[in-house]
């Protein structure tokens, strides 16, 4: 029987062992490092997104804060001319002209933004995105401004102008006011002077609470002023504050 020597496999040194595991690791660690930087880029980028249409709702948001503030100071006048109403109707034959609670009637002169950015960033929990503390800070306070006080005055608006709608109906004749919806869905009008209201009340205390709840609009309507005017500046400074910060335009 032939006996076979087994052949001595010389043993590695620890050092070949310890450049093993070095390379092992560094592949490891690099590989960490390149998707690391590369979720940061990503991240950037999305920062960069959001903040690209957040920068186009406040320009959008500033247009209509000044167009609506506008609408309301023009109309504003025309509440003296509804108070010199009630204060003597018999003077105008206690018929209402149609064009002074017309022109104070201002529903589609409110603005609600729609905040689809800032709805993203919130629900989506992507705030944590936006980097710059002061950015991300001065958002946060123009979305509860927006959602706080200013939502607040306009809903007030149109509670009162659903009450506007309600003395129309129980104190005034709106046979007119048919008239006028039938020549408006015609083509028809020619003037506001066509269509005017006549009171149905006479008791001095009806009237003067007609007088008071156009008092209250008017306040509503001023203080409403004053929060669009409000909120188109802050719109503004909060545009201009993250263009200079993240360089867009």
């Amino acid at each position: 029987m032939e006996v076979h020597a087994h052949t001595h496999t010389p043993r590695k040194k620890w050092t070949h062992y310890f450049w093993e595991f070095l390379m092992l690791f560094l592949a490891v660690f690099c590989g960490f490092l390149a998707e690391n930087q590369r979720e940061h880029m990503v991240e950037h980028r999305k920062e960069k997104q959001y903040l690209s249409s957040l920068i186009a709702d406040l320009k959008y948001d500033t247009t209509q804060f000044n167009l609506r503030a506008r609408q309301f100071e023009e109309k504003f006048p025309f509440f003296d001319s509804l108070f010199i109403f009630f204060n003597n109707p018999k003077q105008f034959n206690n018929k209402l002209p149609y064009k002074y609670w017309k022109q104070t009637e201002l529903i589609s002169a409110t603005y609600i933004p729609a905040e689809p950015t800032l709805q993203q960033l919130k629900y989506s929990g992507n705030f944590r995105l936006l980097s710059n503390k002061k950015v991300l800070d001065s958002i946060l306070i123009y979305e509860s401004h927006i959602n706080g006080s200013y939502l607040g005055q306009t809903n007030y608006v149109l509670e009162f102008y659903k009450r506007q709608l309600q003395s129309k109906e129980k104190y005034f004749d709106n046979t007119n006011f048919n008239r006028y919806l039938d020549d408006r869905y015609q083509g028809k009008i020619n003037s506001l002077n066509d269509y005017d209201l006549t009171l149905l009340v006479t008791d001095d205390a009806a009237i003067k609470e007609l007088y008071n709840l156009y008092v209250t609009v008017k306040s509503t309507n001023l203080y409403y002023i004053d929060q669009l005017k409000t909120r188109r500046d802050e719109a503004g400074k909060l545009l201009a504050l993250i263009q200079k910060e993240y360089d867009l335009k």
